[in-house]
């Protein structure tokens, strides 16, 4: 009887332990799940366990110099980001820029980037509520050449990069927003219009 209550309990604690977070009740082992927004119903849609990694790259060669999107670029995009989109997954794209210029130029880089691939997208008429791009500059670089004497280019190269991944599934309500807590380091759904 000790036994049974006790894999009673387990249960129960696993699905209490899933609902607060992040995981649907029940979850099944060796599958991913995402939040799934319709109708103001939450509920959950499994996907690829790849797609809700922080480090997809998106393989575009847009540096800070790019003016015009490479038809090449276009198709990569197409292929990795629009066609999610189309399936109803809300897309997060991170841009990254790293150079020997000081972090203001690092992020004006950035953003320049994020902005070029915005532009594409809104072109495709892609609603802004399905995507959300964010440009960090070096902030986030995953390692810091302090000092010039050092072949940093190779490092320069590791930390400017573009990744995607999903954070949701389902069109949200039109006017919410995927915004960044830099503090928590985490997405969230918010219902401010801009």
């Amino acid at each position: 009887m000790y036994k049974i209550i006790t894999f009673f309990l387990f249960i129960y604690s696993i699905n209490c332990w899933s609902q607060n977070n992040g995981l649907p009740v029940n979850p099944q082992l060796g599958k991913c799940y995402v939040k799934c927004h319709a109708e103001d119903i939450l509920d959950w849609k499994i996907i690829s366990c790849d797609l809700l990694l922080k480090d997809n790259k998106l393989p575009i060669s847009i540096t800070s110099k790019t003016e015009v999107i490479s038809n090449r670029d276009k198709k990569i995009i197409d292929k990795k980001i629009v066609k999610l989109i189309k399936k109803e997954f809300v897309v997060l794209i991170e841009v990254h820029h790293d150079s020997h210029e000081n972090e203001g130029v690092n992020m004006k880089a950035s953003n320049k980037k994020a902005q070029i691939i915005l532009e594409y997208l809104d072109g495709l008429d892609i609603p802004k509520e399905m995507v959300w791009v964010n440009y960090f500059g070096n902030t986030k670089a995953k390692n810091k050449c302090l000092n010039k004497t050092f072949d940093c280019d190779k490092l320069y190269q590791e930390n400017s990069k573009i990744t995607y991944k999903v954070v949701s599934a389902g069109k949200p309500k039109e006017g919410m927003l995927y915004k960044y807590d830099d503090k928590e380091e985490i997405y969230y759904w918010s219902g401010s219009k801009k």
